[in-house]
């Protein structure tokens, strides 16, 4: 059935609804290919849990002592861990929270030292 409205010149015109609902099932029905989908073991869990609670260890070593390398820290950890945020210079990530690349520069420096594999240092491109 089509409805009948009045486009901006106050004349009739037909209207044909967007089909929410058809999408809606076609979504549903569709196999979800997304990595995080699949059923993760244990062990990878145990990992991930690990990786994440080394991260947060090294972005609050100070507290409550120095507050802006907690600041520095976590932002480097949001730089390294967010793709909207891996595009960004080392400059533009300074520049983002108000500091100095020098200032940043050393604890990314750091942040490569801690968690680059042993034996190697991996060297960010610039």
């Amino acid at each position: 059935m089509i409805e009948t409205a009045f486009d901006e010149s106050g004349d009739a015109s037909g209207v044909s609804h967007f089909p929410y609902d058809e999408i809606d099932e076609r979504l549903a029905a569709a196999p979800i290919t997304h990595a995080a989908a699949s059923h993760p073991t244990a062990q990878f869990h145990e990992q991930a849990l690990f990786a994440l609670e080394s991260a947060l260890a090294w972005a609050v070593q100070d507290v409550p002592k120095n507050c802006n390398g907690i600041e520095i820290r976590t932002t480097i950890l949001a730089w390294k861990f967010l793709p909207h945020l891996r595009a960004k210079t080392l400059t533009e990530i300074a520049a983002m929270i108000g500091r100095d690349k020098q200032s940043v520069g050393r604890w990314h420096d750091d942040f490569k030292e801690h968690f680059s594999p042993p034996g190697k240092v991996v060297d960010d491109p610039e």
